[in-house]
């Protein structure tokens, strides 16, 4: 080991020791990876660089550097996960909204359709109804027709029965009538050929 390692090593163990209570307090939450473990790993890496600077001790300082750049790629690893995740985080949410939606759309649609079959068997159901009233009424109003026919044809054959009942008796009394007037005409004839046999008889005596 050279005489001007020894500074740098110095400053190493000084950082360890230095760094111990810190990685204590930081493990549960995290370690290097946290926030505070990042900061750390950046002033460590600070004191690194000024060190090596200060003792001219390259390597030390090349150590500072490279401490440096690890904390910070390690700064952007993490932003990067905590983007994914957030992003992550949206999408599900995005997800389950929309799942939600198609849920509500689902659900409307087949309350919609259990209307729209509602609505359709009512329709059918008051036709059927409007059509068997009406087809009742059409079928009262044949029968009333049918009816007032009847009783019209029944007026129409009691009248003509009633006028030929009138008719045969106008008949009959005019053939009383006649035999009446034949037998009076016969008895004024028998009435006067005695009257005339009378006046015969009393001529010849």
């Amino acid at each position: 080991m050279s005489m001007s390692t020894i500074p740098g090593n110095v400053v190493e163990r000084s950082l360890k020791v230095a760094r111990a209570p810190f990685n204590a307090v930081l493990a549960p939450i995290g370690g290097a990876d946290s926030a505070p473990g990042r900061f750390v790993d950046r002033a460590e890496a600070g004191v690194r660089t000024v060190a090596g600077a200060l003792l001219r001790d390259e390597d030390l300082r090349q150590r500072g550097r490279a401490g440096f750049l690890a904390s910070r790629e390690r700064e952007r690893a993490t932003r990067l996960r905590e983007t994914a995740e957030a992003q992550r985080h949206r999408a599900d949410e995005v997800e389950t909204r929309v799942a939600e939606q198609a849920r509500e759309a689902e659900a409307a649609a087949a309350q919609k359709a259990g209307r729209e079959r509602r609505s359709a068997e009512r329709r059918e159901r008051d036709r059927k109804e409007n059509a068997a009233a009406t087809a009742t009424k059409k079928k009262k109003k044949v029968a009333k027709s049918t009816a007032k026919s009847a009783r019209a044809k029944s007026k129409v054959d009691n009248s003509a029965q009633l006028r030929k009942l009138e008719a045969k008796e106008k008949s009959i009394e005019a053939k009383e009538e006649a035999l009446q007037a034949e037998r009076e005409a016969e008895r004024v004839s028998g009435a006067a050929a005695a009257a005339k046999k009378a006046r015969k008889k009393n001529g010849d005596s």
